[in-house]
C-alpha cells in the first residue's frame, strides 16, 4: 500500500491520508485506473506532499497538477455554519451557494462571484463595504441578509425573510445591484 498525506497548512494539523494499493489488478475494489486526485482550499501558497511506500517498491508520480476548480463543475456550494463566521477572502465563478444553518456568515472582502446565492437559514452579509456577489440572492422565511457593503444583483426576499442595512454591530448601507423585490411579509 502506498499512502499519500496531503498538508495544505504547511503545518501539519490540517492533513488527509489517500491509502491504496497501486499494483491492483484491473476490476478489483481498490484499483486506481487513471489518476489519484485531492481537493483543498489553499491555506497557504504551498502543499506538502508527503508519499509514503512501506516496502522496497518506488512509486512513479508521472504527472502533477495543481489547478483551480471552477466553481461551476463542483455544483453548489452549500455553507451550512452553525457558528457566526467571518471570510475575509473574495469568492469566484459562476457556481450557485445555498446558506444554511443557524449561524451567520459575513463576507469582508470584494468578491466577483456570479452564481445565485440563497439564504435559507441563518444570516448572511457583508461588512466593512465589502461585496458578496454579482449574482442574484434570495432570502427566504426565517433568513437574513444584513450588511455594509453591496450584495447581489437581484435580490428578492420572501414573506418573513429580514433584510437589515448594517451589521449586529454597526448601523450601515446595504447596496443591492439590481431589482429589490420584497414579497408581502419581508421584514425590513
Amino acid at each position: 500500500n502506498t499512502t499519500f498525506t496531503f498538508d495544505p497548512d504547511g503545518a501539519g494539523p490540517i492533513s488527509h491520508s489517500i491509502s491504496f494499493n497501486p499494483d491492483s489488478p484491473a476490476g478489483a475494489a481498490n484499483y486506481n485506473d487513471n489518476y489519484l486526485a485531492y481537493r483543498y482550499l489553499a491555506q497557504t501558497n504551498q502543499l506538502a506532499v508527503t508519499i509514503t511506500c512501506p516496502n522496497v517498491d518506488k512509486y512513479h508520480l508521472y504527472g502533477l497538477s495543481n489547478e483551480e476548480v471552477p466553481g461551476s463543475l463542483d455544483g453548489s456550494t452549500v455553507l451550512n455554519i452553525t457558528n457566526s463566521c467571518v471570510f475575509d477572502g473574495t469568492v469566484t465563478g459562476p457556481g450557485a451557494w445555498l446558506k444554511t444553518g443557524a449561524g451567520s456568515f459575513t463576507a469582508t472582502g470584494v468578491s466577483d462571484a456570479t452564481g445565485p446565492l440563497t439564504v435559507a437559514a441563518g444570516g448572511f452579509g457583508v461588512a466593512a463595504n465589502g461585496r458578496a456577489t454579482w449574482g442574484p440572492v434570495g432570502v427566504l422565511a426565517g433568513a437574513t441578509l444584513f450588511g455594509h457593503g453591496q450584495v447581489g444583483g437581484a435580490v428578492t426576499v420572501a414573506s418573513n425573510g429580514w433584510l437589515q442595512a448594517g451589521t449586529a454591530a454597526a448601523c450601515g448601507t446595504l447596496a443591492v445591484g439590481a431589482d429589490l423585490t420584497l414579497i408581502p411579509g419581508a421584514r425590513l
